[in-house]
């Protein structure tokens, strides 16, 4: 937007006082505002104010948020190089995939890019609602929200506000000027409400589908921002090295501590599964009760399994009452 003004204002200007302006126009336009220019800040803050449509505060915690991400070490991969050839074609690209396999990683990397190269402003939202009222349509914005359909598990009153506010959303990608970057756990995307929400999950990218998995070069390179050579060796050597999906976050946590074998910590990373069943706990117990019963039949539910009810029903009365559930946990849930 900041361009456009200025391109605006230097035809002017040059149109006023003539051609002997274009060069001191340029000059002006990357120069340094000093306490001389006391007026003209004043004035920039003002029109900021007035034409902004993201209000002061979530400006500033949006900032806050970019410069973090900022920070990031990153290295490309396929899942990343197929979600920016879709927000290029389709302005909207969702990621998909478990709990630290890169999903938020691979969304902050494309916004960073798109706002560098294509002078894009991020805006960071939390529902359609938001994204509607942040909407400008004289500035080229790229929004970004994470877990679209809920952090642990799927939240219902999300996907329907999306299903009601799904032809806004199309209108304001089909300009061309606003793009969309979400993220989502592969467990909340296969929700069948979700495929109604045509505006994301036709444009989606799954990160463990054979084409956009992490290959061995993938991982190599990962590792290689956050181990040391040794640990390296070490993890190839072992059948640690492509054991999990979250391989990622895995390489994240392990380089803030290092107070154990790295063997042992991608072998069996309690630390990354404890964290989310943390917030499983706090968000979700009828999802942690329903994982603690596939936990009691070793992750072998078989549909004939929940027919028996006389052999289930009073398992699903005992986990019911270890957890704190609106009700007691049913087959029917389990099924879904």
């Amino acid at each position: 937007m900041f361009n456009k003004w200025w391109d605006e204002t230097s035809k002017a200007i040059i149109q006023l006082g003539g051609t002997s302006f274009t060069e001191r126009c340029s000059l002006w336009k990357v120069g340094r505002l000093d306490r001389n220019d006391r007026d003209i800040l004043i004035e920039i803050r003002n029109m900021i104010g007035t034409f902004d449509p993201v209000p002061k505060g979530v400006r500033k915690i949006c900032e806050s948020r970019i410069l973090e991400w900022d920070k990031d070490n990153v290295a490309q991969t396929r899942a990343m190089k197929r979600l920016t050839e879709m927000i290029e074609l389709h302005n909207v690209a969702i990621a998909v995939g478990p709990s630290g396999c890169g999903k938020s990683t691979a969304i902050h990397f494309i916004a960073l890019q798109l706002a560098r190269i294509q002078d894009y402003d991020i805006i960071i939202v939390s529902s359609p609602e938001e994204m509607k009222n942040y909407y400008d349509p004289d500035s080229k914005q790229i929004f970004v929200m994470h877990n679209v359909f809920g952090a642990s598990t799927f939240e219902q009153n999300k996907a329907m506000k999306w299903l009601e506010m799904r032809k806004d959303i199309k209108i304001m990608l089909d300009s061309n000027r606003v793009k969309l970057l979400v993220s989502c756990k592969t467990h909340v995307f296969q929700q069948r409400i979700v495929k109604k929400i045509d505006v994301l999950s036709e444009t989606s990218c799954d990160f463990l589908a054979s084409n956009y998995c992490l290959t061995d070069d993938e991982r190599l390179n990962i590792a290689n921002l956050y181990l040391t050579k040794d640990e390296i060796r070490l993890l190839k050597s072992s059948n640690a090295w492509s054991q999990f999906c979250f391989f990622p976050l895995l390489c994240q946590c392990y380089s803030r501590r290092k107070s154990c074998n790295v063997v042992d910590y991608f072998k069996y990373p309690i630390e990354s599964v404890s964290a989310d069943l943390s917030s499983m706990e706090s968000f979700d117990q009828t999802a942690l009760a329903t994982l603690f019963l596939f936990a009691v039949y070793n992750n072998c539910i078989k549909e004939s399994s929940l027919t028996e009810i006389t052999k289930i029903e009073p398992i699903h009365k005992v986990i019911s009452r270890n957890f704190d559930l609106k009700s007691q946990l049913s087959i029917q849930v389990v099924k879904k």
